[in-house]
């Protein structure tokens, strides 16, 4: 029933005690039982002002349906009603009951009560009337409970949105205050009280009741008021000229500059017109805008590419430095997929698994070949990160990607370098044991050949086992230098010289049918290098370029003096800036495939058919220029030939006649040789060598025992023959300089046939000191130990 009307069944049961006799009293409540439904009349007979524990003489059909217990449960238990009051409600209905008795009135109670049947508890208001005998004693009540659940509901909901509009208003930062079409003030939230009592301390604060518009209008002349213009923006609102009004403002407050955003809204429905403003202090927002533009033009001036997407992966913004490396405009690019710039390098599972990280929440990181607008592929370092919102949703992507096409060319090239160098040093390894075995192979047979009680067959038979051995030396040499670990003997020479004098014998090599031209710098090219392998390395690159000109052709060989700044220099990880003496070796045969062309240089690598190809040649020529600390670089087209240039550090001394070398001859010698070799093979067969030439002979397997026979026998020794590298922690070139510290006109020869020490280092000569590689020739080693030994006496004082 509604509340806001009378109610007839309250006012009934207020004047039923005028006609109250027992059968009109049964009369009255089976009518009523028949008419009410959301109303429970009921009747109780008391004695002792006590609710419901006494005699229940009547309860409507209501109560099955509101309480889920029908009439008869009441009758017959009259604690039934009690039981089912909400236990917070029962204080308060029995007090409200007592004081009804007693006053002898009616009254109004409201509270709670369980259904039986669902547990669940509703709201009943109860208009009570004491029921009174003849001498006005209370001996029962009247009632009338009617079912007010869902109006509490109500009540309780209105109320909760109340507290939650003020709440809320409250809780905001944001001074809010409410007009009337007026402009005076009919309210403001926490907020906006806080800033008054604040700006209270030096003016008068602003309450309800006052006329905001008049305040604004005097606010406006101060210098940290409100801007003109908002006064009249206001007034447009309220007049309904527009719904809303906006105005950024700045405000001096405390010695510091903020920033404000005044809103006006107007809210006009069947009540009177209302007009809400709020001042929310955007600061923050306006520094942040501030910082956002300088790193918007920090990343626009950043020089890694970078892009960013939405949730989709729909391009938004990207930075010139994208622009420039995928070559798209910013226009042809937002708005678009990265796929844009998307190549076939990779397959589907790698972009999926790409976009399951991201979308995931994860970074990532990774290589990716991607394709500019002019169809050039490039390799891009990228990272790939999202960006989350507070409740982290996924609103963004963010893309930084660096291009590092060059650098890992550069670093492919490092890679070859130093896997040659590897393969360099397993190749000079091989060489040095070979080498070892050679001499002792050459020495044993020129020994034999001074028996002179050979046979002619055996005679015949040593000859072709020193023509073997001398064969195996070549090869070993040509390993050495590819390794850049023979010893090398550098003087000041002549590129130009170098060409003309192996001209002759490099157009016998080639063959008539290729023609051989020099085109030479008209100034000597001089640097410090081995003529003897530059040779090697001029006739390497000859015999290259005549295989590759079966039919005949043309060979081009050209010299000049070039400069390099630090920029070209950049171009290649072993070059530096400098002045080079350069030379180029031009043909005009089949050319090389592009997919052979960077292996030419690996040692073994040949695409000649079997037996007619080692393939160290090119491996040779490339360890010879990295050994004179120079580099070389080749160019081919299939069909149109290929051109290798050679660039040697230029030198700046000046061309001087070699010294005349007179020819040795071969005497017999008397003196004392300390030979140190730790290869009991090798020392044992030269010891031999040089005995059955009249030297006497003192051995040593180390430089430790070396210094030992040397204390025993200085006196008659006059020449040092020493390996470089020996076991015993003592270097032949440390041995020889600890015996000339004791005896300076000590000669000394040093032989070696490779050292890994040694490896791309020049050995240095000083005056009375001499080399000879393994495997020598034994008249080769008889020469140098009497050339060594006769200029050491002359270098003798007195001689």
């Amino acid at each position: 029933m509604n509340e806001g009307h009378a109610n007839p069944i309250a006012s009934f049961s207020e004047s039923i005690h005028s006609v109250w006799t027992e059968p009109a009293q049964r009369l009255v409540l089976e009518h009523l039982d028949d008419v009410l439904n959301t109303e429970i009349v009921y009747l109780v007979q008391t004695t002792d002002g006590e609710l419901f524990t006494n005699m229940v003489r009547f309860v409507s059909g209501a109560s099955g349906r509101i309480l889920g217990c029908q009439p008869p449960e009441f009758l017959h238990d009259p604690h039934l009603w009690r039981s089912l009051v909400h236990p917070e409600d029962l204080p308060s209905v029995t007090a409200t009951t007592t004081a009804i008795c007693e006053s002898r009135k009616p009254g109004v109670r409201r509270y709670r009560l369980r259904n039986k049947l669902t547990g669940s508890y509703v709201w009943l208001e109860d208009r009570v009337v004491p029921e009174l005998d003849a001498a006005g004693a209370v001996v029962g009540i009247f009632g009338v409970a009617r079912d007010v659940t869902e109006n509490k509901r109500a009540e309780e909901a209105l109320l909760a949105s109340e507290r939650f509009a003020r709440g809320t208003l409250d809780g905001l930062s944001s001074r809010i205050g409410i007009l009337d079409d007026k402009g005076v003030i009919i309210g403001f939230n926490q907020a906006w009280m806080d800033f008054e009592r604040h700006r209270a301390k030096g003016s008068a604060a602003i309450s309800a009741g006052m006329n905001y518009l008049e305040i604004c209008e005097s606010t406006t002349s101060s210098a940290s008021g409100l801007p003109p213009g908002f006064v009249e923006g206001i007034k447009a609102v309220i007049a309904g000229g527009r719904a809303e009004f906006l105005l950024e403002y700045p405000c001096q407050m405390q010695q510091e500059e903020r920033w404000f955003l005044g809103r006006v809204t107007r809210f006009a429905g069947e009540g009177p017109v209302r007009v809400v403003v709020a001042h929310s202090d955007i600061t923050k927002v306006k520094r942040t805008e501030g910082a956002l533009q300088l790193r918007g033009a920090a990343l626009e001036a950043v020089a890694n590419a970078i892009f960013i997407t939405d949730p989709l992966g729909t391009i938004e913004w990207v930075n010139p430095a994208f622009t420039s490396l995928s070559g798209y405009t910013v226009d042809e690019t937002v708005g678009r997929k990265p796929s844009i710039v998307r190549s076939d390098a990779h397959n589907e599972y790698f972009y999926r698994e790409l976009w399951q990280t991201i979308l995931a929440g994860s970074v990532w990181r990774g290589q990716i070949t991607n394709r500019r607008k002019n169809g050039q592929l490039f390799i891009s370092e990228q990272t790939i990160a999202p960006v989350k919102d507070p409740e982290g949703r996924i609103t963004h992507f963010v893309s930084v990607q660096q291009d590092i096409t060059d650098r890992l060319k550069m670093e492919e090239k490092i890679r070859q370098t130093q896997k040659m160098e590897s393969i360099g040093q397993l190749a000079g390894g091989v060489a040095h044991d070979f080498n070892n075995v050679l001499a002792v192979i050459l020495a044993q047979s020129d020994l034999l050949m001074l028996d002179g009680n050979l046979s002619k067959e055996t005679s015949e038979g040593l000859d072709q086992i020193r023509l073997a051995a001398r064969k195996a030396a070549l090869l070993t040499r040509q390993l050495l230098l590819f390794s850049r670990q023979e010893v090398m003997q550098s003087r000041e020479l002549d590129l130009n010289e170098v060409v003309t004098n192996l001209a002759k014998m490099l157009q016998r090599i080639i063959g008539e049918d290729v023609r051989l031209q020099l085109h030479l710098h008209p100034a000597p090219l001089m640097t410090r290098a081995d003529a003897g392998m530059l040779d090697q390395v001029l006739l390497n690159l000859a015999v290259n370029a005549r295989d590759a000109m079966p039919g005949g052709g043309r060979l081009l060989i050209e010299t000049a003096l070039k400069s390099l700044d630090k920029d070209i220099s950049s171009l290649r990880p072993d070059a530096s800036p400098g002045r080079y003496v350069w030379m180029s070796v031009s043909d005009t045969g089949a050319g090389i495939p592009p997919e052979v062309l960077p292996h030419i240089f690996e040692p073994f690598f040949t695409t000649k058919e079997s037996g007619k190809g080692t393939g160290i040649g090119l491996a040779t020529v490339f360890g010879i220029v990295k050994q004179h600390k120079g580099w070389i670089k080749a160019y081919s087209e299939p069909g149109r030939g290929t051109n290798f240039q050679v660039y040697l550090p230029a030198s700046t001394a000046t061309l001087s006649e070699d010294p005349a070398v007179p020819v040795p001859v071969w005497p017999r010698g008397t003196e004392t040789i300390l030979l140190v070799e730790d290869e009991v093979s090798v020392r044992t067969v030269t010891a031999s060598l040089l005995q059955r030439h009249g030297y006497s002979v003192v051995e040593a397997g180390s430089g430790p025992e070396a210094l030992r026979m040397w204390k025993q026998h200085r006196a008659r020794i006059g020449l040092l023959l020493t390996d470089l590298v020996m076991p015993g922690g003592l270097t032949g070139h440390q041995l020889a300089a600890m015996l000339r510290e004791d005896e300076p006109t000590l000669a000394v020869l040093y032989t070696s046939g490779y050292s890994t020490e040694l490896a791309g280092k020049e050995l240095e000569l000083r005056s009375g000191e001499n080399f000879v590689q393994k495997p020598y020739a034994s008249d080769q080693l008889l020469q140098t130990v009497r050339r060594c030994i006769d200029d050491r006496t002359q270098r003798l004082p007195g001689q």
